[in-house]
């Protein structure tokens, strides 16, 4: 992640440190939320591809492990 901030140094780390506390804390629907709705249709889209990516990687890895067994 790449922050640009102007001023310097010390004002700068309590901000990022904050940043940092808010997304250990913050969940992934709430930031959503704030998005634009293309923007969290867009996000929807690509957590759907990864799911059915991994769904396909775990079928795989089971019809492999079915034959190894064999």
């Amino acid at each position: 992640m790449n922050i640009s901030i102007d001023g310097d140094l010390e004002q700068a780390v309590p901000i990022v440190q904050r940043a940092a506390d808010l997304l250990e804390v913050t969940r992934l629907d709430e930031i959503i939320n704030e998005l634009s709705r293309d923007s969290q249709n867009e996000i929807r889209s690509i957590l759907l591809k990864r799911a059915e990516a991994i769904l396909a990687d775990e079928a795989e890895d089971e019809r492999w492990e079915r034959q190894r067994a064999a």
